[in-house]
């Protein structure tokens, strides 16, 4: 499980294998989650057998501020997230 946390710069992830959840949300083979930076999402949580995803940013990035902990790191604003799942059906 990756705790509840939030990046600096905007970002894509793409869950490629495996399944699990992201925050609320259902993640399985090519759900994609948006989220501009300072935006907190999560727990990425796998499931039984795992979850494969990569993330891409438009930048460098110095790494995941966790919550609560980084909480005064946080910048207030244009926070926003989707997710899309089902892109892909695993039968396809």
């Amino acid at each position: 499980m990756t705790p509840a946390h939030f990046h600096e710069p905007n970002q894509f992830q793409v869950f490629v294998g495996g399944s699990g959840r992201m925050g609320a949300h259902a993640a399985a083979l090519l759900t994609v989650q948006y989220a501009n930076g300072h935006t907190p999402y999560g727990p990425i949580v796998a499931g039984e057998h795992g979850v494969q995803y990569f993330t891409l940013r438009q930048r460098w990035d110095p790494g995941a501020k966790y919550l609560p902990a980084s909480r005064d790191l946080l910048k207030k604003g244009n926070q926003r997230t989707r997710i899309k799942s089902g892109i892909l059906e695993a039968d396809e």
